[in-house]
């Protein structure tokens, strides 16, 4: 194989790019070509060299995700403010703790809020269920059975509709990670 560096980027000729030229395959070959103009200028590149060259420097790109910029960018700004990257990579811990911080708090009041709802299901359920039986004690059958029946239902109601929701909520978390 044989490179061409050009400052940054460096080119990795085909075997039939090579087969073309006359250079030494073993040697590392260096042309240090500052803009277009320069590689479309030189003679001593032929023409399918030129397009790769020229392929290789336009389509160079570098993606990076994370929290905090690359470390070449980082660096970058090192220089121009000494003690910038210190103060990025602070901001970027203090960020995260107040995410976690904030998560911590949600999640908290996720579980109160049920616990509540829980208690208060109960207790709705024990004033309905205690009045049916008190309505049938007291020989008012068909008021004792409309409210137990409504009771029941409505107890079932929440629970079937409260397991679709925990469903569906499920699977949109599933698809989100």
């Amino acid at each position: 194989m044989q490179f061409v560096n050009m400052g940054e980027s460096c080119l990795k000729m085909s075997d039939e790019s090579k087969k073309s030229e006359d250079w030494d395959n073993s040697e590392l070959v260096e042309r240090p070509l500052e803009s277009i103009d320069e590689i479309l200028k030189d003679e001593t590149i032929d023409q399918s060299t030129k397009i790769s060259i020229l392929l290789g420097r336009i389509n160079k790109s570098i993606t990076f995700s994370g929290p905090i910029p690359h470390p070449t960018i980082l660096k970058g700004y090192e220089e121009v403010l000494p003690g910038s990257a210190d103060r990025i990579l602070s901001m970027t811990e203090k960020e995260g703790e107040h995410r976690r911080k904030i998560e911590t708090e949600l999640v908290k009041n996720d579980n109160i809020r049920s616990y509540l709802g829980q208690i208060a299901g109960f207790t709705i359920a024990i004033v309905g269920l205690g009045g049916s039986i008190y309505l049938g004690i007291n020989d008012k059958v068909w008021a004792s059975g409309i409210m137990s029946a409504g009771t029941l239902t409505g107890l079932v109601t929440v629970f079937v509709t409260g397991d679709k929701e925990r469903r569906i909520q499920s699977e949109q978390d599933d698809q989100d990670k």
